[in-house]
């Protein structure tokens, strides 16, 4: 299992996705962003600051290893 608060979203990282969903929340972006088979859910917290990505559109997926919990 992996948080959406520590799923990574921007022009590096991991893996290639694209972004399925994109989802203003007020303080934070919601994504689905499907990688190969699997949909990550990521949370961009405070948006304001950060690049926001458009459904459709190629990002990477960063994840760290201390963030992943097998459940």
């Amino acid at each position: 299992m992996v948080r959406p608060e520590s799923v990574g979203v921007g022009k590096q990282g991991n893996f290639e996705g694209i972004v399925e969903t994109s989802i203003f929340m007020g303080a934070s972006q919601e994504y689905f962003i499907k990688v190969s088979n699997q949909v990550f859910n990521a949370e961009d917290v405070n948006p304001k600051t950060k690049r926001v990505y458009a459904e459709g559109e190629k990002v990477y997926v960063d994840l760290q290893p201390e963030n992943i919990h097998i459940i």
